[in-house]
């Protein structure tokens, strides 16, 4: 299994289970249909979504390749992930009151080594079964990946609304 099926998969588990409609997940290509050196794509069905939910959503891609597939979290894995420093970065500039973007970037790297962390380790076999799905067919979408998403998370997926509250309250403390 690759690392852009894992990270892919850890994208799309948090935006499904915080109730953030999925069009599709590709790993062979980006969402505008480029060809990126690493990077798949998650493409949401809104174009507006909450910020708690794009930015666990956007956390939970790069946290899957560091505490599932074993990508060191370094500089240089940080890059990597151009397409999510992109999104994190229009969030900061979004945000009046973000303070410097070296300053949010560190209380996000405490939501992601702390609480997200927890929920992806805890959550790994979800996080693989979907990941396999997605190896096999390259894309899913539609009806494909509805029954890819209920398959992976085989009735433990989280009520909506509670992790809702649980993921903004969690971003909440590490955000102050």
């Amino acid at each position: 299994m690759t690392e852009v099926a894992i990270h892919e998969s850890g994208h799309a588990m948090m935006f499904d289970a915080l109730g953030a409609p999925i069009e599709f997940v590709t790993i062979i290509e980006g969402c505008c249909g480029e060809r990126p050196s690493f990077e798949g794509c998650v493409k949401l069905q809104r174009e507006r979504n909450p910020a708690y939910v794009v930015l666990a959503g956007t956390l939970a891609g790069p946290g899957a390749s560091f505490f599932i597939a074993g990508v060191v979290p370094n500089e240089g894995a940080i890059e990597k992930y151009q397409s999510d420093q992109k999104v994190l970065q229009q969030i900061h500039r979004d945000q009046k009151d973000a303070g410097t973007y070296e300053e949010f970037w560190l209380r996000l790297n405490q939501f992601l080594s702390v609480w997200m962390r927890s929920w992806l380790v805890n959550r790994k076999h979800v996080i693989l079964r979907f990941a396999n799905l997605l190896q096999a067919a390259d894309t899913l979408h539609g009806d494909e990946l509805r029954r890819a998403l209920e398959s992976a998370w085989a009735s433990s997926k989280p009520d909506v609304q509670n992790f809702q509250k649980e993921v903004q309250d969690a971003l909440r403390q590490s955000l102050e």
